[in-house]
């Protein structure tokens, strides 16, 4: 389950005809073609990395797939062997899936694109996060398109992304597969004559979204939405409070708080 938090999107910019030129778009121009194919080849990376040239471990894997594929909700992902199981079959298909969907909200005219400058997103109980992948990777074709039609439409990257999954080795897994997927974006190795790698056509605005390396909860029953909003709040209170030049109260720093944007960190890159 994934849930996008958002504000109403603005009116401009987000009628049916204009989505359904722009989804055309992603596909006569290669782009969603080409964010699929990196996730795959971060999903190939990841298990060569992890099993790498071990026949035991590649056996473990292999064992693992009928129980993934029959009952993985019964699974705790808390073995390697699994959770790699569950990204190699899973992960694409699902990822394809949440992008068609945001296809046909955005094609309704529904789709919501946020009223700031970013959004966050959480992934609630997916392994390791394909539908926040999706939207990720989604809202950055959209910058992408938005920057080639004119420059004064909004855009609105993924500011902030979190997973919800209390599997140990999926978390694990997650890391290593987000680490293979930036490098799969910065260098795109589509070129089979000999040509340098090309970084992904969207690779600037995918650098501007945030992307998970891990779960940020463990604990289904645990996670209090409302109560990590205020939290991240207070945070920002003591930021402000703490800023040199800002000559605020607890109680004016407060209500700046509440005022801005949640987002003014973004989950940083690994250089």
């Amino acid at each position: 389950m994934l849930r996008v938090l958002v504000r109403q999107p603005p009116p401009a910019g987000g009628s049916a005809s204009t989505g359904q030129t722009a989804i055309d778009w992603f596909r006569s121009s290669g782009i969603a073609q080409c964010m699929l194919d990196d996730v795959c080849k971060a999903a190939e990376t990841t298990v060569e990395v992890i099993v790498g040239e071990d026949p035991d471990r590649a056996r473990e894997v292999l064992d693992e797939y009928p129980r993934v594929l029959a009952c993985c909700d019964e699974l705790t992902f808390d073995e390697p062997a699994q959770a790699l199981a569950y990204l190699t079959m899973h992960l694409p298909d699902r990822y394809c899936r949440m992008f068609q969907v945001l296809e046909r909200l955005l094609a309704s005219g529904r789709l919501p694109v946020g009223k700031n400058g970013r959004f966050a997103a959480i992934d609630i109980g997916a392994g390791p996060g394909p539908g926040i992948l999706a939207v990720r990777n989604f809202h950055a074709a959209l910058a992408r398109y938005a920057a080639l039609q004119d420059a004064s439409w909004p855009t609105t990257p993924v500011g902030r992304s979190h997973v919800v999954e209390p599997g140990q080795a999926m978390n694990w897994v997650m890391h290593q597969f987000a680490k293979a997927l930036i490098l799969a974006e910065r260098s795109y190795p589509r070129s089979s004559d000999g040509d340098p790698p090309k970084p992904n056509p969207c690779a600037k605005q995918l650098e501007e979204s945030a992307i998970p390396f891990g779960s940020r909860f463990n604990d289904f029953t645990a996670l209090d939405i409302w109560g990590e909003h205020h939290a991240a709040r207070k945070r920002i209170a003591n930021e402000l409070y703490d800023e040199d030049g800002l000559d605020l109260s607890r109680a004016g720093a407060n209500r700046l708080s509440y005022q801005g944007n949640i987002n003014r960190a973004r989950t940083p890159w690994p250089s």
